[in-house]
Parts: structure tokens; C-alpha cells; sequence
């Protein structure tokens, strides 16, 4: 909820020109608040996503007070709904039809087939929806990717599933799309409320802060969103099919002593653990002066062991002698380092660091370099970062075939608000774990079946 309304903020000049585009006689115009429709009754399940976008102005119902969320939507009507929660600005209209010049824009860049534009006040179909605001969306279809849906093999309502925009319903063991059914005023709040939430439009990702352009050929992140769940002991895991899920920590010298066998007996698989880092002011590397207790403790409690090197490499040849000093300190490990070797670079944003804006260009060398290195002496690399790092500050597009550990602390259920695919993420820096004194970051790693 919190993400669709900064979204609003973003975006009041679509929200007013969306205003009454549900209503097919005179809108209800200027409410402040949510209106109390007569027959949208509180605890339905489009009852929050229709009174929310009300509130905002986004949509509104009939004079009589009623919102009629079981009438059938019409091409134009959903064409302007969607191309507009998509980020489109509004369209002056180039035919007889209220709503032929977004008729246009779509079919120019293909988000329509000309044929539906023939008539804009036919009724619109489930997938002719779902096909729409995917292309808007700019969301590619994944390759040898089974369906979620029994009725329907689409791509583009495949991946508005894996992006929670759309969900189907449950028949015993099968889920449904009834994908040529007409959509309804209901279900297309619901579609324009997920589509806004998503915060990618018209081939950008928006954050809080700034747009980034989407990136051709990066994989996606393909999970289901709605599968992220927390355990009574506030663990992250995620419920999805086709995966395997391990539950992990990352830990150095600011952890202190560490009890490993009460760790492993709270239900922790594995330990990321930290083997040194560089200065980042004055460039020096140094050890983590725990990493040896650490990791022969983890090992010893039976836990799976992988480490981390704090970088603030500038060049390449920094990158090279941090790769070769982490192969020094993981000899006598060599046989049971069974997680990454992790490439952990960070932008602390202090002007007076060594790293403070290094450009993207250098830094991936640096990370090319860590990678190859490690890659060669045949361990598993990966590359650490936040959104702001995975969008900013590496070109995600050079390091295709890296595993990523994505940072991203959210509160109770909220899902990672990442774009791209990623294997392991720190979801909490305030974890709590037996055997270990204070708060502790948390790791949710996911590996294909």
C-alpha cells in the first residue's frame, strides 16, 4: 500500500485524467476521500483496491452511489486504465471515440492488435487484458516456463502472475485465468492497483528516488511475489514450487563469540562469513580477526560455509589482490566451502572513502577480475549488493551469469522490490538467532529443484 501511494504523488496528473474513466455516465468528481459505494461491501476481495483508488481519484462510480464492480469493461475503457497506470500520459482523442488516440498509441507500439481497435466499445477479454499490460509494462514473457494457469499457456500472463498483477482463481488442485471471459470493473481495479504498485513503466523501474531504464537481456526476478512468507520465528522463506530454500546468517567480528551448535539447532543451514576487508579510506586490507574461529566453528556445528570480502577496490588490480588474498585465507578450507565466495563492494557515501562514485565501468571491471579469479580456482562467486547498487552502480548486463545476494530489509511479509533476478537475499539486519548475542543480518538463499 505504501508503494502505490507514493506512486500517486509520482504520478497526480494520470490520476485526475483517470478520473471517471469507469464511470459510462457523468462521473462523481473531487472526492477527498474514499467513496462509500453501496453495493462494495467491506471485506470483499476487490474492496480495498477499489476504495483505495477512489480515494486517490483514480476511479470513480454512478450518481446513484452505486459502483456496479460486476459490469464488463470495454476496450477503451481498459486501453486508458491500463496504458495510464503504465506511466502513458493521456491521449487527445484522433477519431470519433473518446479513447481512439490511446487506441492508436497501443497499436503503433504494439501493445494492440489493429483489429481490436476497429471497435473500442466491445467488451474486452481476460488474456486481450492481461497481453495489454504486460507489453506496457514492458515485462518479457520467460522462456521454458510452465503456466500457473490450466486453462491458458500465454507468456504474458505468465509473467504478470510471477509479478503479482494478476492471480486467477483456485478450482481444487487447478488455478484458472478464463482467459476469454470479459474483465470487470472489479477485476480491472484490481489489475491498474498491482500495475501501479509494480513501479515499472513504459521500459523503467522507479524507486523511491529515481527511474533506471530496463534492461535488455538481464534475467528477470520470476518469483512469485505472493510466496514470500514468514515463520513464527520471523525467518523469511518462500513457498513457491521448483525451488529449494535454506535459511542462513552472515556474521564477522562484530558478532563476537558465537555458539555454532545453538545456532544450527535454531533451524540456521548455512553462515556467510566475513574473511577481511580493505580500508576505505586509507586502502589497506585487513583480516577478520574472528574468521577462523568462525568458520572452523560453523563448520564444526555442521553448518554450510561460505565467506565474504569486504572490497573497496578502486581497480582492477585492487580487485586481483583481494581475489588472491581470499584464495590465501580459504586453503586450508578448500574441500568444505560449500556457499559462495562473495564479492561484497559497497558505496558507504561518505565523500572522503576512496569508492565515493566510482563509475560503473571500473567497478565492474573490479568485479570481473574478483569473479575470474575465484571462478578458475573452481569456487562458486558471488556479487553483494542493495537496489540502489544492482541499479546504479554495477551494468548488470556484463554479469549475466553471476549469482547475486540482493539487500533489501523489509518489515513482516513484504516481498523484495527487486527487478532482476537474484539467489540469496538479506532481508533483516535485526535478526535474532540462539547463539548469538544481538542482532544478526538474515539470509533466505533459492536454488532450482
Amino acid at each position: 500500500m505504501k508503494r502505490i501511494l507514493r506512486n500517486l504523488s509520482r504520478r497526480g496528473l494520470c490520476a485526475l485524467l483517470l478520473l471517471g474513466i469507469l464511470t459510462a455516465q457523468a462521473p462523481i468528481v473531487g472526492a477527498a476521500e474514499a467513496q462509500i459505494f453501496s453495493d462494495v461491501a467491506a471485506g470483499g476481495w476487490y474492496y480495498d483496491f477499489v476504495t483505495d483508488l477512489s480515494s486517490q481519484g483514480v476511479i470513480s462510480g454512478y450518481p446513484d452511489g452505486t459502483f456496479q464492480p460486476q459490469r464488463n469493461v470495454t476496450v477503451g475503457e481498459a486501453l486508458a486504465l491500463i496504458l495510464m497506470a503504465a506511466g502513458v500520459p493521456s491521449q487527445q482523442a484522433t477519431g470519433g471515440h473518446w479513447a481512439s488516440g490511446f487506441a492508436d498509441y497501443a497499436v503503433e507500439n504494439g501493445y494492440l492488435s489493429a483489429s481490436m481497435r476497429e471497435d473500442l466499445n466491445a467488451e474486452m477479454r481476460r488474456l486481450d487484458v492481461a497481453r495489454l499490460a504486460a507489453r506496457a509494462l514492458k515485462l518479457v514473457p520467460p522462456k521454458d516456463t510452465k503456466s500457473p494457469f490450466s486453462d491458458v499457456d500465454d507468456g504474458y500472463a505468465t509473467v504478470l502472475f510471477q509479478k503479482g498483477v494478476i492471480s486467477g482463481t483456485q478450482d481444487g488442485r487447478k488455478r484458472l485465468f478464463h482467459p476469454d471471459d470479459p474483465v470487470t470493473r472489479a477485476e480491472i481495479s484490481s489489475i491498474v492497483w498491482q500495475m501501479r504498485s509494480l513501479d515499472v513503466h513504459e521500459g523503467q523501474i522507479g524507486t523511491d528516488y529515481y527511474y533506471v531504464d530496463v534492461l535488455e537481456d538481464v534475467p528477470l526476478n520470476e518469483y512469485d511475489l505472493s510466496a514470500f512468507r514468514l515463520s513464527r520465528k520471523s525467518r523469511m522463506d518462500y513457498i513457491g514450487s521448483g525451488v529449494r530454500t535454506s535459511q542462513g546468517v552472515d556474521v564477522s567480528a562484530f558478532q563476537g563469540e558465537i555458539d555454532w551448535k545453538k545456532v544450527r539447532l535454531d533451524g540456521i543451514d548455512f553462515a556467510m562469513i566475513r574473511v577481511g576487508g580493505r580500508d576505505c579510506t586509507d586502502g589497506r586490507l585487513y583480516d577478520d580477526v574472528r574468521f577462523q574461529e568462525n568458520i572452523e566453528g560453523a563448520l564444526k556445528a555442521g553448518l554450510k560455509v561460505g565467506v565474504y570480502f569486504f572490497s573497496q577496490a578502486v581497480t582492477e588490480k585492487e580487485a586481483r589482490v583481494e581475489a588472491y588474498y581470499v584464495l590465501d585465507k580459504l586453503a586450508p578450507y578448500r574441500r568444505s566451502i560449500s556457499m559462495p565466495v562473495v564479492f561484497d563492494w559497497e558505496d558507504l557515501g561518505d565523500p572522503s572513502y576512496r569508492t565515493y562514485k566510482l563509475d560503473s565501468g571500473t567497478l565492474t571491471r573490479c568485479v570481473e577480475t574478483f569473479y575470474s579469479i575465484l571462478k578458475k580456482a573452481e569456487y562458486e562467486p558471488m556479487i553483494y549488493f542493495n537496489r540502489y547498487g544492482g541499479y546504479r552502480s554495477y551494468d548488470l548486463r556484463e554479469m549475466t551469469d553471476y549469482q547475486f545476494w540482493y539487500a533489501q530489509y523489509v518489515d513482516g511479509n513484504e516481498p523484495p522490490e527487486f527487478y532482476y533476478k537474484f539467489d540469496m537475499w538479506q532481508y533483516t539486519s535485526q535478526g535474532k538467532v540462539n547463539g548469538i548475542e544481538g542482532d544478526v543480518d538474515l539470509n533466505l538463499y533459492i536454488k532450482k529443484r
